[in-house]
């Protein structure tokens, strides 16, 4: 997410950039907010293509990759800055969903090399967290992981098996380009709408007008209220009350039983283990089996898809929730952007002496930086 504010000074990135959308919420004038707002860019790998151009506040116009490249830029000079210490960073793994056109994967390429990086790698993302989680498992040479990967805007299934020397083989990924968290946002808001417009006798809707969705609420609340409702509810018919939040001047409070949230999130989640079954077909048919399914990607912390998931017979019981499902991906890339060119050895952290391999950038202790590595602190263990 990029935000290029109105006055031409420097664009924010990420965290900083979704925060205008809370700045925004405090606004009352709609169209006011819409003109802060049409300096916010998010959902680039989905939504790109070749001729649009992105018009930023200023007047200024640009391409998908000028605009992807001004983010990568970004995360290449941060992570120069501080993990790496000065130190430059010439290599980058992308990854990309199941459902990604050739032309795309070119514009991530050309906007890699913009932003200053000599070395591209693409990666399909379920395949790089199937590698990342092969990588922690000692029991996942010659196992077959199937990855099911619900995330903010797009569901991919991916059938990963590795052999005896790591390496993989995959059959054909499946995937939904319309299924994810953003679409479970957008079903909170209309029952947020609802309950506002019943409450006020028909007087309004969130946005005063029918049809307009008031993004300041949808990107903030509706998420919000998505986040806490997939961790806590666990236990059967556990209500739970979403977030007080300022709608038309007053506080307002939406409570919603387990039955209620299932029932928001259950075409959304019934159109994934509809596609799941269909893998798992597929799978059979080539004579292959199912050791482990891992569950990655936002969304799949909601506690109906491990339940849905181990009604199925042919995985019941091999469902698995990662402890890293919000950075799976890229632990993934890392490793596959590494394969062939670092030989990990034995080494310790010089800072607190817990022991690592020289592919680690950083301690998983202490999480300082371990360019120097101080080998004589094996004698003394």
């Amino acid at each position: 997410m990029l935000f290029f504010p109105e006055d031409g000074d420097n664009p924010l990135f990420g965290e900083s950039a979704y925060n205008v959308y809370r700045r925004c919420l405090k606004i009352r004038d709609l169209s006011r907010a819409s003109e802060i707002l049409s300096g916010i860019f998010s959902d680039l790998k989905k939504n790109m293509n070749l001729t649009e151009k992105l018009y930023l506040p200023d007047n200024s116009e640009l391409t998908y990759a000028q605009m992807i490249g001004k983010f990568l830029h970004y995360l290449k000079t941060e992570v120069e800055a501080t993990i790496f210490q000065g130190e430059e960073v010439t290599d980058i793994c992308i990854t990309y969903p199941v459902k990604f056109e050739e032309y795309k994967k070119n514009i991530l390429r050309e906007a890699a090399i913009n932003a200053g990086f000599e070395t591209v790698k693409l990666l399909m993302e379920p395949v790089a967290a199937a590698m990342g989680y092969q990588e922690k498992q000692d029991l996942c040479v010659n196992k077959s992981i199937l990855v099911y990967d619900f995330g903010g805007g797009t569901f991919d299934l991916a059938f990963v098996k590795f052999d005896n020397n790591g390496d993989h083989i995959t059959l054909p990924p499946m995937g939904d380009l319309h299924c994810g968290g953003q679409d479970i946002d957008l079903a909170i808001y209309k029952e947020w709408d609802k309950l506002v417009f019943a409450e006020t006798h028909g007087g309004r809707h969130i946005a005063n007008e029918d049809g307009v969705i008031d993004a300041p609420f949808l990107k903030t609340v509706c998420m919000d209220n998505k986040e806490q409702l997939s961790v806590y509810f666990k236990e059967e018919g556990r209500v739970k009350k979403v977030l007080d939040e300022d709608v038309a001047g007053d506080y307002r409070e939406m409570t919603i039983t387990r039955e209620q949230w299932e029932g928001l999130v259950s075409p959304f989640i019934d159109k994934t283990i509809t596609l799941t079954k269909q893998m798992i077909k597929k799978v059979k048919d080539e004579n292959f089996s199912i050791d482990h399914i891992i569950l990655i990607g936002g969304s799949s912390r909601i506690s109906l898809i491990y339940d849905k998931l181990n009604e199925i017979p042919e995985i019941s019981g091999k469902v698995c929730r990662v402890a890293d499902i919000d950075v799976a991906v890229a632990n993934g890339a890392a490793i596959f952007i590494n394969q062939g060119r670092i030989e990990p050895k034995k080494c310790y952290c010089i800072h607190d002496g817990k022991e690592l391999n020289t592919a680690m950038k950083y301690c998983i202790v202490c999480g300082k930086p371990n360019f120097k590595y101080d080998f004589r602190l094996a004698d003394q263990r």
